[in-house]
C-alpha cells in the first residue's frame, strides 16, 4: 500500500514490468507514472489523487492497463500517451478531467469494457491513429461521453452512454468512422456529433439514440461537415428537438431508420412508429417483444448487438441496438408414473 506520499505512488522509467494488485491513496502527483519500459498494470486500486493536473495512471510509452479502480482523480483518470494502448476493463470514477485519454502520439488504441461516470470533462477522449472504443458503459459526464479526435481510423462499437453535458458521441476529426449498436440517452446538445472533418464515407448502423426519457432533448445525429458520406441504416432516433441535421454540402443515405416523437424530422428513408422500449425511465432502451422495430431492418452484415447476443435472430435484424431474444416457454407436465 502506498499512502500519503508527495510525489507518485508508484513511479517507473524502464524494464519489463508488471504492476499488479496495488493499493495507491492520498498521493500529491500521479498514482502510477510509466515513463520507459514495457508495463502492465493490473488490478491497482488508485485514489484520492489530489493535485489537479496530475492523474490516477499515466503512461508514455505502450502498454495494458486493465483490471484497475479509480476514484476521486484531480485530473485524468487513465492517459496514454505514446505506442499502443490498451486499455480494459477499468472503473474510473470521479475525476476531474477525462475519464480515459489517449494521445495525438498513440499508434493503435483499444478501449473496452470500461465503466466510467462522474467525470468533469469527457468519459473518453480517444486519439491516435487508429481508435476503437467498444462495449465501454459512460454515464454523467461534464462535456462528451465519448470523444474521438485527431484519429485516421475510428470504430465505435456496442457502447452504452446516458446523462452527458454535450454530445453522447463526438466525432471531431475522427477519420474514417464507423458507429454500431450504440446506446446513447439523455445527452443535452447531440446524441451524436460529427464536426470538424471525417473519411469521405462513412456509417452509423444499428445505433438507438434517445434524446430524454421525459421529453425533447438535443439533436439525435447532427453533421457539420461538408463533403463527406454517411450512410445511416437500422437506427433508432427518438425524443429530440430535431432527429438529424447535416450542413450543405454532406450527404446523408438513410434507410430503415425509426424516428418517433421528435420535434422535427426533416430526412427520408424512415419510419414513424413509437419503438415500444422495455423500461425507458430505467434507461432501458431494449426493444419490448412486440416492438415494430423487430425483423424489418436491412441486413447490413452486422453480426451481433449491444450485448453481444447473435444478430440477426429472426429471418431479418431488428432496428437499433438491441437484437431481441424472443423467448419459448414450454409448459410443465406432472406425470404419476
Amino acid at each position: 500500500m502506498f499512502t500519503e506520499i508527495e510525489r507518485e505512488g508508484i513511479e517507473i522509467d524502464g524494464g519489463t514490468v508488471t504492476v499488479l494488485s496495488n493499493t495507491v491513496d492520498g498521493v500529491g502527483r500521479h498514482g502510477i507514472l510509466v515513463e520507459g519500459g514495457d508495463v502492465t498494470i493490473e488490478g491497482n486500486l488508485i485514489r484520492d489523487v489530489q493535485g489537479e493536473d496530475y492523474h490516477g495512471i499515466r503512461i508514455e510509452v505502450s502498454g495494458v492497463v486493465t483490471g484497475n479502480e479509480i476514484f476521486n482523480i484531480g485530473d485524468r483518470g487513465i492517459e496514454a500517451r505514446g505506442g499502443a494502448a490498451v486499455i480494459v476493463n477499468n472503473t474510473v470514477c470521479d475525476t476531474g478531467g477525462d475519464g480515459i485519454r489517449t494521445s495525438a502520439a498513440s499508434t493503435n488504441v483499444e478501449i473496452r469494457g470500461n465503466t466510467i461516470s462522474n467525470i468533469g470533462n469527457d468519459g473518453i477522449d480517444a486519439r491516435g491513429v487508429t481508435v476503437t472504443v467498444a462495449s465501454n458503459t459512460v454515464s454523467a459526464c461534464a462535456d462528451n461521453g465519448i470523444k474521438s479526435e485527431g484519429a485516421s481510423h475510428t470504430f465505435i462499437n456496442a457502447n452504452q452512454v446516458y446523462g452527458d453535458g454535450d454530445a453522447g458521441i463526438d466525432l471531431d476529426n475522427a477519420g474514417t468512422f464507423t458507429v454500431t449498436n450504440n446506446i446513447v440517452a439523455d445527452s443535452s446538445v447531440a446524441s451524436i456529433l460529427i464536426q470538424n472533418s471525417a473519411g469521405l464515407h462513412n456509417f452509423l448502423y444499428h445505433n438507438t439514440l434517445v434524446g430524454s426519457a421525459t421529453g425533447q432533448q438535443g439533436i439525435g445525429i447532427s453533421v457539420t461537415v461538408p463533403g463527406i458520406t454517411i450512410t445511416l441504416v437500422n437506427n433508432i432516433v427518438v425524443s429530440h428537438s430535431v432527429s438529424i441535421t447535416a450542413t450543405p454540402g454532406a450527404t446523408l443515405v438513410v434507410s430503415s431508420t425509426l424516428l418517433w416523437g421528435n420535434g422535427e424530422d426533416p430526412t427520408g428513408g424512415t419510419l414513424l412508429l413509437l419503438p415500444l422500449f422495455v423500461a425507458p425511465a430505467q434507461q432501458n432502451y431494449h426493444l419490448r417483444p412486440d416492438s415494430p422495430a423487430i425483423d424489418v431492418g436491412i441486413d447490413v452484415g452486422v453480426t451481433s448487438d449491444v450485448d453481444g447476443d447473435a444478430r440477426p435472430i429472426g429471418d431479418l435484424p431488428d432496428i437499433g441496438a438491441d437484437e431481441v431474444r424472443l423467448s419459448t416457454f414450454l409448459p410443465l407436465v406432472l406425470r404419476d408414473y
